[in-house]
């Protein structure tokens, strides 16, 4: 019975997302447009985008977002050390539209398929999943999405620790992470600065006299660099620390031995 059950329950989900794709696919009932950066526009519903997101209900204000007026909203990071912010929002324009600056196409729309359906692992190339994951997590945190935030970092351990590191996806999303998220935020570089250290022989080919792309992406960012260099450096203190270690016990089992 308990099995009949469930496959009752799956049957009922997979109706009830179909439903919601259809309705994110078709635009029918829509009442709100969000136009992407590269000029593509999503017809969608309030009450499931605003209901995930902390974002779209402040964008939807009556202050900020009125019948014949459009909404432009995103964020630029600054050009100062350490330091990311993000740009207010401005009402300009003579549609009601709001017009996202953050994420294209691509982006916005996996990000819809999962605030519809509760997924976004369709039609996913191999190599691109690292980039999908990065450029997901980035738009779920502006957006304040953090179900798809937890999601998106999941999908990138997953893929990175499953074989994708070698590709060269990698030092792509390398440069995303830590171009467009934050410094205090380490839940994506720290997943990436422990495969990349764990595989640094064959990532950075050190008797190589040709560098790789990974070495010039090194190089351009000082805040992995950085981050390197301090993990590191604590690897060089444990090792030193388990071989003291080593070394006492030893000195114990030689002292036992000779009594």
């Amino acid at each position: 019975m308990g099995s009949s059950q469930s496959s009752v329950a799956t049957q009922a989900f997979g109706a009830h997302t179909n439903g919601l794709k259809s309705l994110l696919d078709t635009g029918e009932h829509a009442d709100l447009k969000l136009r992407c950066v590269d000029g593509r526009e999503f017809m969608v519903h309030k009450a499931i985008v605003c209901a995930q997101s902390e974002f779209f209900p402040k964008a939807c204000k009556p202050e900020k977002f009125k019948v014949g007026r459009s909404c432009t909203v995103g964020h630029r990071y600054q050009e100062q050390p350490g330091q990311l912010s993000k740009a207010s929002p401005q009402v300009e324009g003579n549609e009601g539209v709001v017009e996202l600056t953050i994420g294209d196409a691509t982006t916005i729309g996996f990000l819809l398929n999962f605030l519809y359906t509760m997924s976004y692992v369709d039609d996913i190339k191999a190599k691109s999943c690292l980039i999908t994951d990065v450029n997901l997590y980035i738009a779920a945190d502006f957006y304040a999405i953090e179900t798809l935030k937890s999601v998106a970092a999941a999908g990138f351990q997953k893929h990175l620790t499953g074989g994708l590191w070698k590709t060269d996806s990698f030092p792509k999303a390398l440069e995303l992470i830590y171009n467009d998220t934050f410094p205090e935020d380490r839940r994506l570089r720290d997943v990436a600065l422990a495969v990349l250290l764990d595989n640094a022989s064959e990532l950075i080919k050190f008797n190589s006299t040709v560098p790789t792309e990974l070495t010039r992406v090194i190089e351009s960012l000082p805040e992995l660099s950085k981050d390197i260099a301090i993990q590191s450096l604590a690897q060089v203190q444990t090792l030193t620390s388990e071989i003291e270690s080593l070394r006492r016990n030893a000195k114990k089992i030689e002292l036992t031995a000779t009594c």
